[in-house]
């Protein structure tokens, strides 16, 4: 009895079938014949071939599992679309700009919502940057906690004084009173990327 695995079959005509779509067909073929789903893997369901009485050869393919079987029923859900460092450097900004300002209209200075707000919005960030734009989601978090320092500075200030002075000191205030949110958000934003790395 020989046992062959469908999975390496299967691999290598998806592999034969990409290669002549862009090296030979291009653009025409992949209008007419549309690729495969990404979430379609190949099948693993062991291909045996035994000998009958005859001697003569025939297939049998072993039954697929219960785990095979729930994996093909689900509905296939596209992939959110990854986006761009300047893309998530905007929606952070907005979104923790906003808890900053509504966090020090309740109290002076900032507080807990700002914190949490900043922490969740780093590690979401970190998770649906592009792979070219992966250095962002570093490089992000003290930005975007510096900004949403100053804009809260010109909503509720602290301090008094000139413009200058009024917005640096509250910005300095905020990094020396809560550099708990600023810690964690970066290192949260780091361990997300590093995750992303080793399951994609």
């Amino acid at each position: 009895m020989r046992t062959i695995e469908v999975s390496g079959v299967a691999r290598w005509w998806a592999v034969s079938r990409a290669r002549l779509t862009d090296q030979v067909l291009g653009p025409i073929y992949r209008e007419v014949m549309p690729a495969t789903p990404h979430h379609a893997q190949p099948s693993s369901t062991p291909l045996t071939i035994d000998d009958d009485a005859g001697g003569r050869p025939h297939l049998r393919v072993a039954p697929a599992t219960r785990a095979q079987r729930e994996d093909a029923s689900r509905p296939y859900v596209a992939p959110l679309a990854a986006i761009t460092a300047t893309g998530g450097a905007v929606a952070a900004i907005v979104t923790v700009g906003l808890a900053a300002v509504l966090d020090a209209l309740i109290s002076p200075g900032l507080g807990v919502l700002f914190g949490f707000v900043f922490i969740l919005t780093s590690v979401l960030i970190a998770l649906r940057l592009g792979w070219y734009d992966a250095w962002a989601a570093i490089a992000l978090p003290p930005l975007v906690f510096v900004a949403a320092a100053g804009l809260a500075a010109q909503v509720a200030p602290v301090t008094t004084g000139s413009w200058v002075h009024r917005t640096s000191s509250d910005i300095a205030a905020a990094v020396l009173d809560h550099p708990i949110y600023l810690l964690l958000g970066t290192l949260l934003a780091a361990a997300a990327i590093m995750h992303r790395a080793r399951v994609e």
